[in-house]
């Protein structure tokens, strides 16, 4: 089963848990977004509070294929599957 990341921090920069999570082709769930790359470049969500963040986490849950769509955007482009 594929777990999205999970990043409920106030102040990031750009932390390497983001790019692990990417490398392996998991969405972000998150209240930072480093560079934009989640609202910007479709590699998760980025949440205001609680209830934003459940709201995504049970979408991902219910929708499997919104979840691989994400995941093999995140994935680098060498990581991609063909």
């Amino acid at each position: 089963m594929v777990r999205p990341l999970l990043a409920i921090r106030e102040h990031l920069r750009f932390p390497n848990t983001f790019l692990e999570a990417w490398d392996r082709g998991l969405p972000a769930v998150a209240t930072v977004d480093p560079d934009r790359l989640l609202s910007e470049g479709g590699l998760g969500f980025v949440c205001k509070d609680v209830d934003e963040i459940a709201a995504r986490i049970e979408l991902l849950h219910r929708d499997r294929r919104l979840l691989a769509e994400i995941g093999e955007q995140a994935r680098p482009r060498d990581h991609r599957r063909a």
